[in-house]
């Protein structure tokens, strides 16, 4: 019964509540107060594994995919009924234009000149890499970011501002922080003040606000107090305020 379980538990220390006062007393000192000792809980310690320890390259966002994600992730990949054209430099891409224009105006855009133009089969994408267009595209049908490297996290996070993606632009800045590490989170302020975005400046302050006595003592911060004073100067703001 639940009496035989706290038997088994190891107090860590006893908080004891008076007419006055509450004090607390560790278990190798005696209780402040003689009286009738009530346990309302208790806590167990529990083993957990530090946040951002040993983290690879590779980052995957943990999604459950629904029916209709994985009805649009076949179409993706099978390309069947594709109508538009995407041509880069590398190579051109299949893709299907009610997808491309109800999820980015920039695209949008595109495929309405192409039709004023006449030539409404194909678009040239200049500003792409290959691997980065499958990459958006695939988020553009599914609404995930798939299995992808840290440089192409950031990549897609610039196209999706680029392509006026805001949902995407949102989820790579949360893959972003919850994928920090004190090598990355130097050169993610400097990215993240480059593009003005402040929601992802003040989230990785705060990660390096709360990281700052092991991070100082890198060669990363070092560099990046050279490279970046004024960032720097923040951070140190944020430790001492």
């Amino acid at each position: 019964g639940d009496n035989d379980r706290l038997r088994k538990l190891s107090p860590k220390g006893l908080l004891v509540w008076t007419r006055r006062k509450k004090t607390f007393a560790p278990p190798t000192r005696p209780s402040p107060s003689k009286a009738m000792i009530k346990v309302f809980a208790c806590c167990v310690n529990l083993k957990s594994t530090p946040i951002n320890k040993n983290r690879s390259r590779e980052v995957e966002p943990k999604v459950v995919k629904t029916e209709i994600m994985k009805d649009f992730e076949k179409a993706f990949e099978n390309r069947q009924f594709c109508d538009i054209t995407l041509k880069l430099k590398g190579g051109s891409v299949r893709a299907h234009k009610f997808v491309l224009a109800a999820r980015s105006p920039v695209f949008k855009t595109l495929l309405e000149d192409t039709s004023c133009t006449g030539n409404a089969s194909e678009i040239i994408i200049n500003d792409l890499t290959k691997s980065v267009l499958i990459n958006l595209l695939y988020y553009l049908y599914c609404g995930i970011i798939g299995t992808v490297q840290w440089d192409m996290l950031i990549q897609l996070y610039e196209v999706a501002g680029r392509y006026q993606v805001d949902s995407l632009k949102q989820n790579c800045r949360d893959v972003i922080v919850s994928n920090l590490s004190d090598k990355r989170a130097c050169k993610v302020l400097q990215f993240a003040d480059k593009h003005k975005d402040h929601e992802l400046v003040k989230s990785v302050t705060s990660y390096m606000k709360n990281n700052f006595y092991k991070l100082r003592e890198t060669d990363h911060w070092k560099l990046f107090r050279e490279e970046s004073p004024g960032l720097a100067f923040d951070v140190y703001k944020s430790v001492t305020d």
